[in-house]
């Protein structure tokens, strides 16, 4: 709080850009709007709802539920998370290779 009252503003204002409420609601309609922005948002959310999900639910179940040690749950836990580092790899290797882009030319155009 001391910055902000003895240190003076050193930048000007921009003043293409405005920190009013409407103006911000009206960048946010705009952005709202797209609606491949919002297929992409509500997809990136609901996998990390259930990456959150399992990071916090796993100990429960694999501990007390199936009884096992921590050990047990810790080599379980790094298992499953190279599973899906690997699986990004591959994904990403085949994106690359243009493997996906000729299988969803054969998805849009069945002989």
């Amino acid at each position: 709080m001391s910055v902000y009252l003895v240190l003076p503003e050193s930048k000007d204002p921009y003043p293409y850009y405005s920190l009013k409420p409407k103006a911000i609601l009206g960048k946010f309609k705009i952005v709202l709007s797209n609606q491949q922005f919002v297929v992409y948002t509500a997809t990136s959310a609901i996998a990390y709802s259930a990456l959150y999900a399992y990071v916090s639910g796993a100990p429960y179940v694999f501990m007390v539920v199936y009884g096992l040690n921590e050990k047990v749950f810790g080599w379980i836990f790094a298992l499953i998370a190279a599973g899906l580092i690997s699986a990004s790899l591959i994904f990403l290797i085949l994106h690359q290779s243009q493997w996906l882009t000729f299988q969803k030319t054969l998805v849009q155009h069945p002989h």
